[in-house]
């Protein structure tokens, strides 16, 4: 058993003498782990469009001879960010009950 692995089952050891089961473990690293992926979506969206938006300014500034090209949200990419980002949220979640149970 390397490092990590005697960290991770020394952390689900104090959670479980803290009378959770195992099932209520299993959600409690789902949800949490859910929660970071919402918080860290929230952030790129709360920080990143301010900041592009003013990037996107001057950059055509001085691209276009001082003409502002109109900024244009990436829904797209955005879209796709999110999905994966939830998308391996979800695998981490999967991974991480299965190492659990055994």
């Amino acid at each position: 058993m390397d490092t990590k692995e005697k960290i991770f089952f020394s952390c689900n050891i104090l959670w479980t003498f803290a009378c959770l089961t195992g099932k209520q473990l299993c959600q409690m690293n789902i949800v949490e782990g859910m929660f970071y992926a919402f918080f860290a979506a929230l952030t790129v969206l709360i920080v990143g469009v301010p900041v592009s938006v003013v990037i996107c300014m001057e950059v055509s500034k001085k691209s276009f001879a001082g003409k502002i090209v109109p900024y244009q949200f990436p829904f797209l990419e955005m879209g796709l960010f999110i999905l994966v980002l939830f998308g391996m949220e979800l695998i981490l979640s999967v991974w991480t009950v299965r190492r659990q149970k055994m």
